[in-house]
């Protein structure tokens, strides 16, 4: 389903040159494209995000995942907006499971479900 991101990994073990090299990330961004797409429009997923430090400030990943497909990403912000510039929530019409992070409950589309 995704065969540029299936090369990447697993054609070879990339090396920390390799991953730091520029065109790594333009290699895999079609296929990190294809699986925000395909999150999108599952029937049911998991989000939530965790803070770390981007050069010392404190940035938060967000993640989106099923039991097939796991997407991250990093952003300064932990809510909304963050949730919005990634794109995945505000157009994800399934069940949602997540924290009930105050944030999640503003994207009406969707059906919300309590992690515990």
């Amino acid at each position: 389903m995704f065969p540029r991101l299936r090369s990447w990994i697993f054609a070879q073990k990339p090396s920390v040159d390799e991953i730091k090299r520029p065109h790594s990330h333009q290699q895999i961004m079609p296929s990190l494209e294809e699986i925000k797409e395909a999150l999108k429009i599952e029937k049911v997923a998991h989000f939530d995000e965790t803070g770390m430090r981007v050069l010392g400030k404190l940035h938060w990943v967000h993640v989106a995942s099923t039991l097939g497909l796991t997407y991250y990403d990093v952003h300064e912000r932990r809510g909304q907006i963050g949730m919005r510039d990634i794109g995945i929530l505000p157009e994800f019409t399934g069940r949602a499971i997540h924290d009930h992070f105050k944030s999640y409950l503003q994207f009406k589309n969707c059906l919300h479900f309590r992690f515990r």
